[in-house]
């Protein structure tokens, strides 16, 4: 893997995380809100354009987009997907509140990782061995890892 690539991971990464925190942050301001009302599109965007921390969410998000963006300029769409499509997995560290359902959602998460390695090391034994090989930054003499 170059640096070049790396650094997009590293971008994607920072993407996913800012992405995902920056919707709960959005979802909570929203729920203090009053109810919004898609009969008055003018009024629910007044109320959320005047909230401080539903601004502060959604400038997170521009944010994350714009390292995303950035992230594919440097890395194939396939990293960069793959990264960006396990960032909602960082939801189940950030998100619940409680210590019983922080417990909960971290188990929910470790079985989804165990059963996505599992299904991908079952169904497709080599395609398993070189994302390991990548993620390790090994080279077998079998298979060449391209970008």
């Amino acid at each position: 893997m170059s640096a070049v690539t790396g650094v997009g991971l590293v971008l994607a990464l920072a993407s996913a995380m800012l992405t995902n925190l920056a919707y709960l942050g959005e979802h909570d301001a929203a729920a203090e809100l009053p109810v919004l009302c898609m009969r008055r599109p003018l009024q629910s965007a007044r109320l959320l354009l005047g909230d401080r921390s539903w601004l502060l969410g959604f400038a997170m998000e521009s944010g994350g987009f714009l390292l995303y963006a950035a992230a594919l300029a440097l890395a194939s769409l396939a990293l960069v997907q793959n990264i960006a499509a396990g960032g909602i997995g960082l939801l189940a560290f950030a998100g619940p509140c409680g210590e019983a359902a922080a417990r909960a959602a971290r188990a929910g998460w470790c079985a989804a990782v165990g059963a996505r390695l599992l299904r991908q090391g079952v169904k497709e034994p080599m395609l398993a061995r070189r994302s390991a090989g990548a993620l390790i930054g090994t080279r077998s003499h079998r298979l060449r890892l391209v970008h």
